[in-house]
């Protein structure tokens, strides 16, 4: 199993961490200082109530070839940094997509990036920030501790299993996930 994670940031880096964490094979996409950073240090994640923090060993790379192929690629980006991503995305053969950007605007743009089979969606359960070099997370744990679970779909419904794959290999690495 082999997932690309696009997008370095506090969410992108924790979910890197955790499926690394698992044992699979796990690369992130990252730029300039922290490409570097992930490079030499792998991802470090701290829970934020507590003081230990993890490190896990992840491929950093910079660019994502058209031949480059991975099971899952999640797209872990701002709103405002979509349009520079999807261009690169578009070019690539990976055949699940999953979009983990909170915008109102809709999947038109995703759809016609990479086709609406391959579009997945997810709603990460998760908060957290970079202090430093290290990302100090919180991860949800439902509603009866009042906040929602990470929720996994697709848009093109098939027989759901790359649904319950990925929500399967998320749960595994210690993220409550929903579909």
């Amino acid at each position: 199993m082999r997932i690309l994670i696009v997008g370095a940031g506090a969410i992108g880096s924790l979910f890197a961490g955790k499926l690394a964490g698992s044992g699979i094979d796990v690369s992130l996409l990252a730029r300039g200082n922290r490409l570097e950073v992930v490079r030499k240090k792998g991802v470090e994640l701290r829970e934020s109530r507590s003081s230990t923090v993890e490190r896990y060993s992840v491929d950093a790379i910079e660019s994502l070839a058209p031949d480059d192929r991975y099971d899952f690629v999640l797209v872990v980006v701002q709103r405002t940094q979509i349009g520079a991503v999807l261009p690169m995305l578009a070019a690539n053969q990976s055949p699940n997509f999953v979009f983990m950007v909170n915008t109102a605007a809709g999947y038109q743009a995703y759809i016609d990036t990479v086709g609406a089979e391959r579009v997945m969606l997810a709603f990460p359960s998760a908060g957290g920030e970079l202090d430093g070099n290290i990302v100090v997370y919180r991860i949800g744990r439902g509603l009866i501790r009042l906040f929602q679970t990470t929720t996994v779909g697709e848009l093109v419904h098939t027989a759901g299993e790359r649904v319950r794959l990925l929500a399967g290999l998320f749960r595994e690495s210690g993220i409550p996930t929903i579909t």
